[in-house]
């Protein structure tokens, strides 16, 4: 079991420095000779954060940079010191079970940083700061909040809640069943939210799909 386990982490380690060599030439180096890690299998595409990083990593010395690429399931980790690097690398790579990130001790990290890497979203997404002013928002959040709260058992996931309006939504198919609508329609407070989706649809020239 061990030699299974082994083997998976050698082969993340080496899909992740393959990728990591390739677009910015980090290198595999003895552990205890860098203070910078290539983190194999957590990055923005696996839905890490900082602060999830910074969670599992910083009870081993102090954590100067961490760099997180937009499209990629890895990310870098730079400590103050060489002795936390490998400190780190022994603890975390060494934990039984399934490893919920993988260290490499590297040579060197991308010089650019993360702050300085423009987000692109996919086509037909937008991004509309401030849509909604902070009452708005708290009227819609306390009125779903409530609405939770009588949710029937079976909209209840794994991970989440769910609340159908309109049209239940069938996930076996991923789609809702058009011909059975639901009694109970959209909210009327969110009337307003839809208004302004409208009117900014027209704005930008957003064709639905």
């Amino acid at each position: 079991m061990l030699e299974k386990k082994k083997n998976k982490v050698n082969r993340k380690q080496a899909k992740a420095l393959k990728i990591a060599n390739k677009d910015y030439e980090a290198e595999e180096v003895d552990l205890g000779s860098s203070s910078c890690l290539l983190v194999c299998n957590a990055g923005l595409m696996t839905g890490a954060s900082r602060e999830s990083l910074l969670e599992k990593l910083a009870s081993y010395g102090s954590i100067e940079r961490i760099v997180l690429i937009p499209g990629k399931s890895f990310s870098f980790v730079v400590y103050s010191e060489k002795s936390q690097a490998q400190k780190a690398v022994e603890n975390i790579n060494s934990l039984e079970g399934e490893n919920e990130i993988i260290l490499v001790t590297i040579n060197k990290v991308p010089v650019t940083s993360e702050e300085n890497y423009s987000m692109e979203y996919p086509p037909g997404c937008y991004l509309y700061p401030n849509f909604i002013n902070q009452n708005y928002e708290k009227q819609l959040l306390d009125f779903f909040l409530g609405e939770f709260q009588d949710v029937d058992e079976k909209e209840t996931l794994k991970n989440r809640q769910v609340k159908h309006y309109g049209f239940e939504f069938n996930y076996t198919t991923n789609d809702i069943d058009a011909d059975v609508p639901l009694e109970e329609g959209i909210p009327e407070i969110c009337h307003d939210l839809f208004n302004r989706l409208v009117h900014k649809e027209s704005q930008s020239n957003i064709r639905s799909l």
